[in-house]
């Protein structure tokens, strides 16, 4: 799905349809996925803002030894697992920003790792 809404993304934007290799395992036809954990506890990531989680996250993963070899040829793509929507106990949200409102740990400014 993410090779998609990049090729269509990249073409949206005048640059054709193209997309990336993901690194695979042992298994050509399955991509590997590291599995990396933040120094951060939840409850100090729901206290930050999208801008400084972004720049915490760009800079822990920079610095990390998983990335050593080959940090230059290759961008990055984090899936965070530490949102959470706390819903109001009234009235639902009537607008997307009070949707992002009421959610932790919510950055929309993305981080991605492909490797060139």
């Amino acid at each position: 799905m993410l090779q998609t809404f990049t090729a269509e993304k990249l073409n949206d934007h005048g640059f054709g349809r193209q997309t990336f290799a993901l690194e695979t395992d042992l298994y050509p036809k399955c991509a590997s996925c590291l599995v990396f954990e933040s120094q951060l506890s939840v409850d100090e990531v729901h206290k930050m803002t999208g801008t400084e989680l972004w720049t915490y996250f760009a800079r822990e993963l920079m610095s990390s030894e998983i990335f050593e070899d080959d940090r230059d040829q290759c961008k990055w793509f984090a899936f965070m697992s530490f949102t959470r929507y706390v819903p109001p106990s009234t009235n639902a949200p009537s607008s997307h920003s009070e949707v992002v409102s009421l959610t932790k740990g919510h950055t929309a400014l993305g981080m991605c790792y492909i490797c060139l």
